[in-house]
């Protein structure tokens, strides 16, 4: 699985054949519904998850306009180590000089969490270290209203 293919659908729903096919085909089996105003569907193996939010809250949220008309949108792809092929250049083993390298200066840098801004969408970037000597997990998500306002977007 490669994350990159999954980029285009930040911001759609399962309602999208197109969409709803991809993840299929990636092996996840559940669809988002319920009462939540977030729910996370995981592949079998739990280290992907897609983070969908529902549509009232999507919109109060994201400055972005939903792409279909289904109840819950794309709102952010995580991938733990090993789960996925990475966007942008990056690979698991990297530290923190070559994710630089990749993605540019950090909007925001902790302690093991480094986020950038590529594309127009957030990439945090956490590392199995304070040392950040190699990715545990990447999120690739929409800027949210509040990450705007934090980062000075």
């Amino acid at each position: 699985m490669n994350l990159e293919q999954l980029i285009p659908f930040l911001a759609d729903s399962t309602d999208n054949d197109r969409f709803d096919d991809l993840i299929q085909e990636l092996g996840f089996k559940a669809r988002p519904k319920g009462p939540d105003l977030t729910v996370f569907i995981r592949t079998p193996d739990k280290k992907v998850t897609l983070e969908f939010s529902a549509r009232p809250s999507f919109e109060e949220t994201f400055d972005e306009v939903p792409k279909s008309a289904g109840s819950y949108l794309l709102a952010a792809i995580e991938s733990e180590t090993g789960g996925a092929d990475l966007p942008f250049g990056l690979t698991w083993e990297m530290p923190i000089a070559s994710v630089k390298s990749c993605l540019g200066e950090p909007a925001e840098l902790d302690p093991s969490i480094a986020t950038f801004i590529r594309e127009g969408l957030q990439v945090t970037c956490r590392f199995k270290d304070k040392a950040m000597t190699r990715l545990s997990s990447v999120t690739i998500s929409l800027v949210d209203v509040y990450a705007k306002k934090r980062l000075g977007l």
